[in-house]
């Protein structure tokens, strides 16, 4: 601290500076080459000013880094040193800091002029990438490409010009004009079919041909990617694909032979794919598809099992096992509903941890139909009920619970007497009538659903005012057409006037 005003001062703090820099301290680096502008104008002071760019960089001040990488091509022109170590360089980091801060005029601008007065520099390939790939990334694709054939004479001997003419490809894909990307794609596996980035781009237009609507041939290119290219780390997303084209088809037992594939693959590519956990879970799901409930049941518990799997997909995976425990026979002759009880618990455990989101509104109002599938009729009234008051349900979830109570009700009014069954009953019937009636946005399957439980009630409470039996039978009409002869019967049948 003592020697603060020496001119020795400057120097230290450039080279502590580069000290910080190579361990990763950028912060501190950046405080030193800030400290070292006390430098005289020299070449030292050039150095000061790049490297300062250099740690706002590494911390995204972009802003601030551009400033200094401009001060080195604008202030040192009494050093030509300067700009034969230092100017390449610079140009190509205003470039990036460009880029950056999505300024395409500046990052054209620092490539003309990287072009105009370096040409020979190694740079040059490299910025043109650069900018190819930025246009394409902030939504510039028909800039990037216009970008590419402007300097296409500059990148000719270029090794990189494989590289560029696939972001070229890519541009295409940002547009969603699939028969370009197509085209392009297999225009360069023509020129280019020794490449490192073939199987990169043997992958991407196997995508863009499923985007195109070309599903059998994607599936064709897929397969046969797979084939070719068994280690590369699109190999798995390859099968994944082939898995969902199964999938999707009903084909269940074809797509769980394929998820399968992926997690039971060894190959590094595959093991540490993130695909794994998800294809666990998804040959469950092909499993159910099958009806093979007990080898879903295999797969899920595998994966709950599974330190690795993430909270989200467990969460996934917990609420397909619940699923699938309903579908299963009790093990237990003597409790019939023992599976119940297990996926109830299984559906308490996700409410648990998620109380305040739409994943617990789902989990409880599950709950409540496995306590009304096994009479707890209490059970599951609370649980629709906290399903039908919840913020955290959509509209078509809390309609399935508001018709789920008024199943429950009755349900509950069933275990009385008949003399003392109405209030319940009528409870129910309130709850259809809710859902049916409602003025505001309505699931409109479940507000069907509500209709039909809700008018062999009306009749038997006592609810049977011809005028308004007649209005409700003209709403299910208008609701349900297909059903309107067989509720022209039930309307004879009662002795209401046709309308």
């Amino acid at each position: 601290g003592g020697f603060t005003n020496s001119p020795l001062a400057g120097k230290a703090h450039l080279d502590r500076g580069w000290c910080f820099w190579l361990e990763g301290k950028f912060p501190e680096s950046g405080a030193d080459f800030q400290a070292a502008l006390k430098l005289p104008l020299s070449k030292d002071l050039a150095v000061a000013r790049f490297k300062l760019g250099d740690a706002l960089f590494a911390q995204n001040n972009f802003i601030g880094a551009r400033e200094n990488y401009n001060a080195v091509l604008t202030e040192f022109d009494a050093f030509p040193a300067v700009a034969k170590s230092l100017g390449d360089r610079a140009l190509y980091q205003v470039l990036r800091a460009s880029l950056e801060l999505k300024d395409t005029p500046g990052a054209e601008a620092a490539m003309q002029r990287l072009l105009e007065v370096f040409p020979k520099s190694e740079l040059v390939d490299n910025s043109l990438l650069l900018v190819v790939q930025g246009f394409s990334d902030f939504s510039s694709p028909a800039q990037a490409r216009a970008v590419f054939q402007k300097y296409q004479q500059q990148l000719s001997a270029s090794a990189l010009l494989p590289q560029v003419e696939l972001a070229v490809a890519r541009t295409f894909e940002r547009e969603q004009n699939w028969p370009a990307a197509i085209a392009s794609y297999e225009d360069w596996l023509k020129k280019y079919p020794t490449n490192a980035a073939l199987p990169q781009v043997e992958y991407a237009r196997g995508w863009a041909t499923f985007q195109s609507g070309n599903e059998p041939g994607a599936f064709g290119l897929f397969t046969n990617f797979v084939a070719q290219f068994p280690t590369d780390t699109n190999a798995p997303l390859a099968q994944w694909w082939v898995a969902d084209h199964f999938f999707r088809a009903g084909n269940f037992q074809s797509a769980e032979l394929n998820y399968e594939n992926i997690f039971q693959n060894t190959n590094a590519a595959w093991e540490n794919s993130p695909l794994v956990y998800r294809a666990q879970l998804m040959a469950g799901r092909a499993a159910v598809g099958r009806q093979s409930f007990s080898d879903a049941r295999t797969y899920l518990t595998k994966l709950l099992d599974d330190t690795n799997c993430s909270p989200a997909l467990k969460t996934q995976a917990r609420f397909a096992y619940g699923s699938v425990l309903k579908q299963l026979d009790s093990p237990d002759t003597n409790r019939p509903f023992l599976n119940f009880e297990l996926a109830t618990n299984v559906f308490a455990q996700i409410y648990a941890a998620n109380p305040t989101n739409k994943t617990g509104a789902l989990a409880c109002s599950e709950m409540g139909y496995c306590c009304f599938a096994m009479g707890a009729s209490d059970a599951a009234t609370n649980a629709y009920a906290q399903v039908v008051q919840s913020p955290y349900a959509g509209v078509g979830l809390r309609s399935r619970a508001q018709v789920g109570l008024g199943m429950t009700l009755e349900q509950k009014a069933a275990l009385l007497p008949v003399a003392e069954q109405k209030p319940l009953l009528t409870l129910a019937l309130e709850n259809y009538y809710d859902l049916f009636y409602t003025t505001n946005e309505v699931a409109d399957f479940w507000m069907k659903e509500a209709g039909l439980r809700a008018l062999p009630l009306m009749i038997r409470v006592g609810d049977g005012d011809p005028k308004k039996l007649s209005l409700f039978f003209d709403r299910l009409e208008t609701n349900l057409p297909p059903l309107t002869e067989m509720l022209e019967k039930k309307r004879a049948a009662l002795g209401l006037p046709k309308n």
